[in-house]
């Protein structure tokens, strides 16, 4: 469209010239002519200054031509590339075979199966290794116990030992320590409650004695050495509710333990604290009775320091030596013959 702009202007200024010349009445050389000839000047120059924008513009229109012919050239190339990519993808995929695809799927799906077989199996697995682990903790804890156990054993038998010891040495206050350090790892240990309690009996601690040896009554009702030690300790105490109550329970080991010479030990005791001598005498007499003639120890190994404390504290008098004359019956020293006579 520029290049038909640029004839047009060529043809005007071509024509001109003629139609100047056609013109009748041409005026005479002077200041008009001279207009004319300026004004034409004027003309050519702005035509010429036309023709070197329309040249210039010609110009950037061939580079901007250029530009986007390169550029479509570029984009050109790209895009055969992609598509000669895109194509070889699919001769890739139709030389393996897009048949074939099926196939994979069903090799893929057989492999995944294959797969959770295998955890299922390690699942199964590793329950059994944490069952069997369970087992075995359960087994560390049962033989962690039985040592623990054991050991307290081994440390229940030295202290009773010790408290045997030291009981036979008479230290009687240092021994219900042990017997104490014994029964905080075994309370329910009897034997050292039978030997705590007689610690207590020997120290004239007799309501500590009854306080020990009932937990020994709980475990056993029918436990010998806690029964005569607590019936004793009650008389010592001068609780005859206590003992009556104490007897009444247990009458039958009472009266049999020694043949009766125990009960016959309490029952004087008793009618020394109520204070009653023809009762001690029906008592002893009743005894004696039943005895061999000769001097015999009554009452085997029996110790009779708390016997001797409590005759030491009865008032002077016939209750006091005929007590005195029973207990020294009952420890072998003197003999039947002797003790009936007493009771003259």
């Amino acid at each position: 469209m520029r290049s038909h702009v640029l004839i047009v202007l060529l043809t005007s200024l071509l024509v001109a010239p003629t139609a100047f010349c056609a013109q009748p009445n041409l005026p005479t050389p002077g200041s008009d002519l001279r207009d004319e000839l300026r004004e034409l000047k004027s003309n050519v120059s702005t035509i010429r200054d036309t023709v070197e924008i329309i040249k210039r513009d010609q110009v950037n229109y061939k580079i901007e031509k250029d530009l986007l012919t390169l550029a479509y050239s570029s984009n050109l190339q790209t895009v055969n590339l992609v598509i000669t990519i895109v194509l070889g993808v699919f001769a890739i995929l139709s030389y393996f075979g897009l048949k074939g695809i099926p196939s994979i799927k069903s090799d893929y799906s057989k492999e995944l199966d294959d797969l959770k077989n295998i955890k299922n199996k390690l699942d199964t697995e590793i329950q059994n290794v944490i069952s069997e682990q369970k087992k075995v903790k359960e087994q560390l804890v049962k033989i962690d116990e039985t040592n623990r156990h054991q050991d307290t054993r081994l440390k229940v038998l030295e202290i009773k030992e010790k408290v045997q010891q030291l009981m036979e040495a008479k230290k009687y206050a240092l021994a219900v320590e042990y017997a104490d350090a014994g029964l905080a790892l075994d309370s329910s240990n009897v034997s050292i409650m039978h030997i705590k309690g007689l610690c207590h009996s020997k120290l004239a601690q007799f309501q500590q004695c009854i306080d020990t040896l009932k937990p020994a009554l709980g475990i056993n009702r029918d436990d010998r050495i806690a029964i005569v030690n607590s019936a004793e300790a009650y008389l010592m105490i001068r609780d005859t509710d206590g003992f009556e109550k104490l007897y009444k329970e247990h009458q039958e080991i009472i009266d049999k333990d020694y043949q009766g010479a125990v009960r016959t030990y309490f029952f004087a005791m008793r009618a020394g604290v109520s204070n009653d001598l023809q009762g001690l005498k029906d008592i002893v007499k009743k005894y004696v009775d039943t005895c061999p003639d000769g001097a015999v120890a009554r009452m085997g190994g029996w110790q009779f320091d708390e016997a001797t404390w409590f005759h030491r504290r009865l008032p002077n008098g016939a209750i006091k030596t005929l007590f005195g004359t029973l207990i020294a019956f009952l420890k072998g020293e003197k003999t039947t013959e002797l003790m009936k006579a007493a009771l003259v």
